[in-house]
């Protein structure tokens, strides 16, 4: 009978799912089955033994010249029966193995609190709110009007003085002649208290808005393109009367206001547009 512990040597038999197990823990009915035949011959008893393999013995071999490999298992045998136990792992353990830091855990909490207060502001807020904001623009865009509009630079005016705070009755007659000419030159029955007009302090050039005239509001785009072809006389009749303004003498930087450059397109503006305008 082979010893089971010589020389780090172990008696082991197949187990379950190919491992070799210690022949201790292989149960009784997966051990291999030995065989003993008894008999007598010739003209006096005898004892004749046959005997099969018990199993086989494991050894260390040299390295990655063997069949298996050691794994190690625990079984369990009760508890306190036994050397070891299973226990918790420590958060703080388990961050520093991973190297991710605990506050890191609430990095999307907060940013979903706070996408949750903006859009609560965006549509609840009042005042100046974004949600007023919104509704606002919505409302300006319902109350767009389609209008005619006359860029046109102004010469020969001596700017500094028109500003002038005593000069604000000339600025208004100036305005009205303004209005005069558009409407003169435009004719198709536009009267001048249907023109809108905006003079800009520190600039050159005066900006002039009026809604076409009825009869032409289907054909917006051609009666525009028709005032372009004649933007030259337009630029004239509106100087001659700005000529005729009270007061002209005082504001004038030349022997004539000119007007040039005139360019007319098609806009959209809405009511808060015209409001900053000077009218």
């Amino acid at each position: 009978m082979p010893a089971q512990h010589q020389n780090n040597l172990r008696t082991v038999l197949p187990g379950e799912d190919g491992y070799m197990l210690p022949e201790d823990e292989v149960p009784s009915n997966m051990r291999p089955q030995f065989s003993s035949d008894l008999g007598g011959g010739g003209g006096g008893g005898g004892l004749c033994c046959s005997t099969g393999s018990r199993g086989k013995i494991q050894a260390m071999m040299e390295t990655d010249a063997g069949d298996y490999i050691v794994e190690t298992r625990y079984r369990h045998v009760g508890m306190g029966r036994g050397k070891f136990s299973l226990v918790d792992i420590e958060q703080g353990d388990k961050d520093e193995e991973d190297g991710t830091p605990c506050w890191c855990l609430w990095v999307p909490v907060v940013a979903v609190v706070l996408v949750g207060f903006l859009v609560f502001g965006w549509l609840f807020m009042p005042g100046d709110s974004w949600g007023a904001k919104s509704q606002s623009t919505s409302s300006n865009e319902a109350d767009l009007k389609t209008y005619i509009q006359m860029d046109m630079e102004l010469g020969a005016v001596k700017w500094e003085t028109f500003w002038e705070e005593s000069e604000a009755n000339v600025r208004e007659r100036f305005i009205t002649e303004i209005k005069e000419g558009v409407a003169i030159k435009v004719a198709r029955g536009l009267r001048p208290n249907e023109v809108l007009v905006d003079l800009v302090e520190g600039r050159d050039d005066a900006i002039a808005w009026f809604e076409p005239p009825q009869s032409r509001t289907t054909n917006v785009e051609k009666l525009a393109s028709q005032l372009q072809d004649d933007a030259n006389e337009i630029a004239d009749g509106i100087a001659q009367s700005l000529e005729m303004t009270t007061g002209i003498d005082y504001v004038r930087g030349g022997p004539m206001i000119t007007v040039s450059n005139l360019r007319v397109s098609v806009v959209e503006k809405g009511a808060a547009d015209l409001a900053e305008a000077k009218l």
